[in-house]
């Protein structure tokens, strides 16, 4: 079963998309502006993202799951397109276009310098754009400061696994080679304490949704103290991951 979710779920970003979205939806639900269409622009750019991030430079090899590989791109780039369209927002397109270039720039093969291979640098690119995918793309509320900053943290936090679980592979320096492992693990943790007591901050008022956050923040760093050296690259690319749809599963089970 492992290994099944692996190859057809993980490896072909649609784990990893689905999660972009949920976080879209808690935060459309907080602000009680939930537009289903940007949800679907969401889940199909971040498909179309980490299919080309993943695998852009070996589109031409014979392997049938690579194939897939490009075949899921250009489903996830038409139908983003098309619901683009269908939303006729110039600003949310201006806002995807401008993402887009990171997108572009953290890792194509074409590029003599790539965003990921700057040091400490990518963690900051992929938290920076998963949260402007959620404000500025997924919904259509006007988002303060604070607010992506929450975000950010959160991102970061639970970011930060997946360069301890790529420390043998990572040629660059990243958070966790810098301050090694556990300090690793303890900066993670404090980013998503600040986030819980930042959201706090922001939405006293909003107890379900700041309950559903800080539970989120809460499950996200046990999970991290128990992330053992063994196994972590499924253990980081489904549990860690899913940490993204946290507040909004908490949040449903505190409303029945």
């Amino acid at each position: 079963m492992k290994n099944l979710i692996e190859k057809y779920i993980l490896e072909t970003q649609l784990w990893v998309s689905v999660m972009m979205s949920c976080l879209c939806l808690f935060f459309g639900l907080l602000h009680k502006s939930v537009d289903y269409n940007r949800i679907f622009i969401v889940f199909f750019c971040t498909l179309a993202a980490y299919n080309f991030i993943d695998f852009h430079a070996s589109w031409n090899n014979r392997n049938l799951f690579r194939k897939i590989q490009g075949i899921l791109f250009l489903t996830g780039t038409a139908c983003s397109g098309y619901l683009l369209w269908k939303e006729n927002s110039w600003e949310q397109l201006s806002s995807l276009l401008f993402l887009s270039i990171f997108v572009i720039l953290y890792n194509s093969s074409f590029l003599v310098v790539r965003f990921r291979n700057i040091s400490v640098l990518k963690i900051f690119v992929i938290s920076f754009v998963w949260t402007c995918f959620v404000l500025k793309v997924g919904n259509t509320f006007v988002f303060s400061f604070g607010e992506f900053l929450s975000i950010f943290l959160f991102i970061i936090g639970i970011t930060i696994p997946f360069d301890i679980s790529d420390m043998e592979r990572d040629s660059i320096q990243t958070i966790p080679r810098v301050l090694g492992v556990e300090k690793g693990r303890q900066l993670a943790c404090l980013c998503l304490v600040s986030s819980g007591l930042l959201f706090f901050y922001i939405f006293p008022m909003k107890t379900d949704f700041v309950l559903s956050w800080n539970l989120a923040c809460l499950l996200a760093i046990i999970l991290i103290l128990f992330m053992h050296k063994k196994e972590t690259h499924f253990y980081t690319r489904f549990w860690i991951e899913a940490c993204s749809s946290l507040p909004l599963i908490i949040f449903y089970l505190i409303q029945k």
